[in-house]
């Protein structure tokens, strides 16, 4: 998530984003998710050699909730902030392609020759 962020500000904010902003992305990562991986190790429990999640939460609402909460965290909100960087992304691309493909070839092809043959006279 945090790489498809960074990689959305390349393309739209490249002035801003500084080199020890792509180090920052990557911490940033690590410490959340250790600080997600702690909630998840606290609610679970060993019991007769079986791992059991949310083992902790006493109430049937406190697991619901929890299960909400890491289905939100790790699925939903990963999806919608990477579909919303990669889709400005592509979008943006295609707007570059559809104004580079209505440039005129034989134009562009003329200018190089004109070049080529001024730089070649000059020899």
């Amino acid at each position: 998530m945090f790489i498809a962020i960074e990689r959305y500000l390349k393309v739209f904010h490249p002035k801003k984003l500084r080199k020890w902003m792509t180090y920052e992305a990557a911490a940033i990562a690590w410490v959340v998710g250790f600080v997600h991986l702690a909630v998840g190790f606290e609610t679970s429990a060993v019991i007769d050699g079986v791992c059991i999640a949310y083992v902790f939460w006493k109430s049937l609402e406190s697991r619901i909730g929890s299960a909400i909460y890491y289905f939100i965290w790790t699925y939903v909100t990963v999806l919608v902030v990477v579909t919303f960087c990669y889709g400005k992304i592509l979008i943006a691309v295609r707007r570059q392609v559809s104004v580079m493909a209505s440039h005129d070839a034989t134009e562009s092809n003329i200018f190089i020759m004109k070049s080529y043959i001024k730089h070649k006279n000059k020899k």
